[in-house]
């Protein structure tokens, strides 16, 4: 093994020309022009949005000035996520016609909304909303003899909310969709 030389104090004291790694921080017209940068940016990513849908985007702003209207971004409500998901409100109906809701968590016994299966918490399709309707049917027919259960849903797409289903038929008495056969060739 070999040794390094050991330096003594005034040895050291005479090589200390090491210069720390420094960081260079902005300061007077670079740091002002940094803040600038970013405050036109961010104006930028927030006006494109409205300007395209707030302010009716056509290209004219006042005083004269003309704008190419591809330069700003419009905002969409569901450009991905949330266009697999329906928003659904069950209902059931006495022989008064007075329409009382229904909480299918309740019904199908989920005490906690968390604790209930991903089929149940979020319907994806209308026909998984129907195929709720019709589990929910079985259970209240435990209880009662004729059940009336309506659905008023809407699902989400790229061109926003579409309403399928509008409370007008009895999910309990629906016809069940029979698949089609397919023809061989």
């Amino acid at each position: 093994m070999k040794k390094l030389p050991v330096a003594t104090g005034t040895e050291f004291e005479a090589n200390k020309t090491v210069k720390m790694a420094s960081t260079v921080r902005p300061t007077g017209w670079r740091l002002r022009g940094r803040l600038v940068l970013f405050c036109l940016i961010a104006f930028f990513m927030s006006f494109g949005p409205c300007y395209r849908q707030g302010f009716n985007g056509k290209g004219d702003l006042p005083f004269g000035l003309e704008v190419d209207r591809r330069l700003f971004r419009q905002w969409i409500m569901f450009s991905g996520y949330g266009t697999d998901i329906c928003d659904v409100r069950y209902f059931q109906v006495d022989s008064e016609g007075n329409e009382e809701p229904v909480d299918r968590f309740e019904v199908l016994e989920y005490p906690v909304f968390s604790k209930a299966p991903r089929s149940v918490r979020r319907l994806k399709k209308p026909a998984n909303v129907v195929e709720m309707g019709r589990r929910l049917c079985r259970a209240l027919r435990r209880d009662q003899i004729s059940v009336d259960l309506r659905v008023v849903s809407r699902c989400g797409s790229k061109k926003g909310w579409i309403s399928r289903h509008r409370g007008d038929e009895n999910l309990c008495t629906m016809p069940r969709a029979v698949p089609r056969e397919r023809k061989r060739p």
